[in-house]
This record gives C-alpha cells, structure tokens and sequence, in this order.
C-alpha cells in the first residue's frame, strides 16, 4: 500500500525510558504517526495466534489470555508487551461518523510489562493506523522508564495512588514492622504454608475459594476474574502458587508472579477460617523469605484502593517504601476521542479515556 511522503525534517534528541538521550525520530503526542516511518495497516499487529513464545508472568500470552473477559489480546510487536482491544459502546447511534464500530485498548490487569520500553512509541503509532482510538495502562513500577519519557509518548500520565515496594535486598527483619513479624510467627504455629508444586492440580478448590472470596467482599472490576480465566492463570510461566492449611483443610492461597530478580503480588483468597487464624500475615512472611532465597530483589505488593484505606496501611507494616501508582493514557485518532466525549456528555474529568468515565 502506497504511503504519502512525510516530513523528513531533522530528528530530535528525546529522552529515552531510562533517562539517557539518543538520537532518535520524536514522537507527536496528539498522534503518534507524524515523524515516524509509514507503516501499513498489515504490519500493524500480529495475530494472536502467530505472535512469538512470550516470557514468563504478566509478559506471557498465556496470561493475557485468561483476561479475555476484558478484551481481545493484543501483542505489540516493537516493545513485545500485550494489550486488550475493546469495542466502544455507539454513543449517538445515528450519526455517519458511529457507522462503523470503534475500538480502544487498555493494558492488561493489573500491570503493563514489555521488553522494551524505547519502542512502545512505535507500537502506538500502529496501533492508531488501525483505528484504535486511545491505549491506556498502568506501567510496571520497575519498568525501564523515566517520568519525562511517559510524558513525551503518552497525553495523560497521572498518579492514581501508592504501591507498596520490598528491598529484599535488606534483612527483612529490619524491614517487615515487629507486628507483622510476631503476627506471623503467632498464625505459623497454628496453619502451613507450602508452595503447590503443580497449580493446576488445585484449580477446582482455588476458584472455590476466590469466587467465594469476591462474593463476599462485593468485588467487581477487573479484579473479578471469571472461572475460566482464574484456571487459565494457573499454567502461566513464572506464576508461584501457595496454599495454607490446618488439619488439611484449606485455608487460602496465594498466588505471585516472578520475572527473574523481580516478583509481583497477584492474587489472593482465604477462608473465614483462614482470616481468622491470620493467613495473611503467615503467607506474606513465608513468601518474601522464599523469594529471597530465591535471589528475587525487589517484590511489588500493590496498594489499597485509596492511600488512606486499611490495606494500604496493612501493607505499610511489610515495607516503608512506596513508588506511585501512575495511569498513562495516549489519544490515537483526537477527532474520534473529542467526538466520542461530546457524545458522551462528559464535563471536566481526570478519568481517561473521557469517553468512559462513570456517570
């Protein structure tokens, strides 16, 4: 397919993820084609099924196809991250311009994770040739960025909240609060924690749990993963799997996931039984000493849902180190992202994409 030449002017010296400079072509953030190599609409995504063997955890294809229940994956070949496209609800049926359906692209729960973070520029220039009207993610907190680098690629990078961060570089002895440890020790004495040596095999009674779990708690969001998508998750590369008990009943998991010299807190379900005997404190104890023995550096235990709440100050006592928490939000086609929002009838927001914000 022909291309219209394009402005060949001089390129810029932009800041790369790291922070360095190089000589490379800058980016437009109202669109993400202009000082780029034209690409066809063909080599813009590869299909699914004949996208490379990705690496283990959040990076994996494995995973991002348990969160079908989100959208359809996408892979990004430049960066070697993955996304999940979404159709957009018609807001004004009959006008031309709602002819065809439209689509966007958000990262994949709970975190974006890629190869290479100087080329996820170029992936969203693709994307916006084949239609995709915004991409919105939450970058991995260990990623090989800089906040000036977000900013020169994406239109929206905010702060949404805090995420607790584990040197487990240090002695967690002088790391983890005496309450945690003592309540540690205190629910050790009464369960058993164990890494299951073969998840799948426990996928009837984890999806009971979780399930139960959500229920319980009113979980909704994309926290609220479906049947199919909890089992799925159990084959990804690089997940570990715990199990508590006493007495042979089971009384929670908890699942990680582990990229070399880097973990992530994933997810998580307990019995009342389990709450009581304090579960948690015993699971996040036994699992930061083995992944330290394991040579893991650095561990991501998430945040609450607001700074303030119970969880975030729960996860306080592991650690008192925190990274922010940061949405990144890039506007591909700005005609159809304003036209969307007007249909829509959004006022003044800070949620993005605009179109999607609660009513």
């Amino acid at each position: 397919m022909a291309c219209p030449e394009q402005n060949r002017s001089q390129p810029k010296r932009e800041a790369s993820p790291d922070g360095e400079t190089h000589g490379v072509l800058a980016t437009s953030r109202a669109g993400f084609a202009r000082d780029m190599p034209c690409l066809t609409t063909e080599d813009a995504l590869s299909p699914i099924g004949m996208a490379p063997q990705t690496p283990a955890g959040y990076r994996s294809q494995s995973y991002v196809e348990s969160l079908r229940h989100l959208g359809e994956p996408v892979r990004l070949d430049a960066c070697g991250g993955w996304l999940l496209r979404r159709a957009i609800p018609s807001q004004v049926p009959q006008d031309p311009a709602y002819a065809r359906q439209t689509y966007d692209c958000i990262g994949p729960y709970p975190l974006f994770l890629c190869h290479d973070w100087q080329r996820v520029a170029e992936d969203l220039q693709l994307l916006r040739s084949t239609g995709m009207v915004s991409a919105t993610i939450v970058p991995d907190p260990f990623g090989g960025y800089s906040p000036p680098w977000l900013e020169s690629v994406f239109d929206v990078v905010r702060p949404i909240k805090q995420r607790s961060v584990v040197d487990l570089t240090r002695d967690l002895a002088q790391v983890v609060s005496r309450h945690h440890q003592q309540s540690a020790r205190r629910a050790l004495t009464a369960l058993q924690v164990e890494r299951c040596a073969d998840p799948p095999q426990y996928a009837d009674e984890w999806v009971d749990c979780y399930r139960a779990f959500a229920r319980d708690r009113s979980m909704s969001g994309p926290a609220d993963v479906p049947p199919a998508g909890l089992v799925r998750q159990l084959s990804t590369p690089g997940l570990h799997m715990y199990r508590a008990s006493a007495g042979g009943r089971t009384l929670g998991f908890s699942l990680w996931m582990v990229h070399d010299t880097l973990a992530y807190g994933h997810l998580a379900a307990h019995t009342t039984e389990g709450r009581e005997a304090g579960v948690a404190y015993a699971f996040y104890w036994t699992i930061l000493g083995e992944l330290q023995r394991q040579g893991v550096t650095r561990v991501d235990l998430g945040g609450g849902v607001e700074d303030s709440d119970g969880l975030a100050r729960w996860k306080a006592g592991w650690t008192p180190e925190t990274v922010p928490s940061l949405v990144c939000g890039a506007i591909l086609r700005p005609d159809e992202y304003a036209m969307l929002t007007r249909a829509r009838g959004t006022g003044p927001t800070a949620y993005f994409p605009a179109y999607r914000a609660p009513s």
